[in-house]
């Protein structure tokens, strides 16, 4: 008797349901994870330019797993309202980014942090610093780095902290003074 890796993958799921709904969990953790997986196949079907910016709620519902669709009254709002007002949600700045952007818009995004990142490391090896003002850009990049964590279930495009943050992070190193001032600064 052959059974489908598909089969054995949607038999897993409901038991995983199963055991969530006989404890009482919510399940808006179930549709937070079907969320990101149907935004990766959106990408997979889009893997290059992906759907285009702000669309990724048009497509979702077409890419919700069976497993998902039964058990939440969000699910059914969304895919009901998702093709008025884009309203299905991708709840990762990952898998939106991926889904609307495609693997061109995964590759600027990391080239850009990956150049900011970079320019930081070159200019605080040229320069001298103490203990002190070493431990403020730490303090930076531990803020900076909770967001990239946090993204992981927060679609954060409209969270400004982060824009704030990637702001600050290319002023600082925009010119080795910049960096100086805040480190030498009183916070």
């Amino acid at each position: 008797m052959y059974v489908s890796s598909d089969a054995l993958y949607e038999q897993n799921i409901a038991i995983w349901l199963w055991q969530y709904e006989e404890i009482g969990v919510d399940f808006s953790t179930i549709t937070r994870f079907g969320s990101q997986l149907a935004a990766i196949g959106l990408w997979l079907d889009n893997i290059v330019f992906g759907v285009g910016p702000g669309l990724s709620g048009a497509y979702l519902p077409d890419y919700y797993p069976n497993w998902m669709l039964a058990n939440s009254n969000e699910i059914q709002i969304w895919t009901a309202l998702s093709k008025e007002n884009l309203g299905s949600p991708t709840f990762s700045i990952y898998t939106r980014i991926l889904a609307e952007y495609g693997i061109f818009g995964a590759i600027i995004a990391c080239g850009i942090l990956t150049s900011l990142i970079s320019k930081m490391r070159r200019i605080i090896r040229s320069i001298q610093l103490t203990y002190g003002e070493r431990a403020k850009i730490r303090v930076f990049l531990m803020s900076l780095a909770g967001c990239l964590i946090t993204f992981f279930g927060l679609d954060g495009i409209g969270f400004p902290g982060f824009w704030i943050l990637l702001g600050w992070f290319y002023w600082l190193v925009e010119s080795e003074k910049n960096l100086i001032k805040f480190v030498r600064s009183a916070i």
